[in-house]
């Protein structure tokens, strides 16, 4: 993928430049990084441009300024789109990231976006998952100088390919970080109206989660989404169902189109 840089922010996109094309703006969770997501878009794709944003902190990257990253990184995102006038556009998320678009549509953008593809995005005080959980729950001296080399060393070490697939992007951010996002994830959770706000901002709404990391509380709570499961998968869909995850990312915005 090529790089394509703004201010600070580095996007990772199947085109060289920003062109005219159809856009889907992808945001990954806690810990990933968007190269995660080279091989979901390896094919296929020649008429939509895809931009992946690093979340600052991610990938060997700074966190610039103070307050709440996820809003901050929101604000950066819209003022973006505003600088380079793109004014309809889909977005994915997963994890973390559905945060991301849902602060970035109801603060900054305030209205309605064409197509939300949700992997598992935090909607309710029940997605902040016992990863984020844990980490709040030590103080930000203990985490980064014991919890956070306890937590890299537990996924380097699991039984779970798919864990250590995480484990190699999660040690490139740093303990503090880590940190600072696991709070902003519980926050924003807690407030139990990330899904509200989706129902509100986008027109159409697609919920994807694995079998084994399904959450009932969201579930019962979902309306207007198409809910679309994968089999004998668990929270990393990117890296496990890459071939299938394509597929349903191409199909959704071709559906849009019409």
């Amino acid at each position: 993928m090529y790089k394509i840089y703004f201010q600070k922010i580095v996007f990772y996109s199947n085109f060289k430049n920003l062109n005219s094309l159809n856009k889907l703006l992808l945001f990954h969770g806690l810990g990933c990084e968007a190269l995660n997501y080279k091989k979901v878009f390896r094919n296929n794709f020649g008429k939509v441009q895809i931009l992946i944003p690093v979340i600052p902190g991610h990938s060997n990257t700074l966190i610039s300024g103070l307050g709440d990253p996820l809003f901050n990184f929101a604000k950066q995102i819209f003022i973006f789109l505003k600088k380079n006038k793109i004014q309809k556009f889909s977005v994915y998320t997963h994890s973390m990231g559905n945060i991301i678009s849902a602060l970035l549509s109801r603060f900054f953008l305030k209205k309605k976006n064409l197509l939300l593809i949700n992997n598992e995005g935090n909607m309710l005080s029940s997605d902040a998952s016992m990863v984020t959980r844990k980490t709040v729950s030590f103080s930000k001296d203990h985490f980064v100088d014991i919890g956070f080399t306890k937590l890299l060393e537990r996924c380097k070490s699991s039984d779970s390919t798919v864990v250590k697939l995480w484990a190699k992007s999660l040690k490139n951010i740093s303990a503090i970080n880590f940190y600072k996002y696991a709070v902003s994830v519980v926050y924003w959770s807690d407030k139990n109206l990330i899904l509200h706000w989706i129902n509100t901002f986008f027109k159409k709404k697609v919920y994807l989660y694995g079998e084994y990391s399904r959450n009932v509380d969201v579930l019962c709570r979902l309306k207007g989404h198409r809910i679309i499961v994968f089999s004998a998968t668990g929270h990393f869909v990117h890296f496990e169902k890459k071939n299938d995850l394509s597929m349903i990312i191409l199909n959704e915005i071709k559906k849009r189109e019409k």
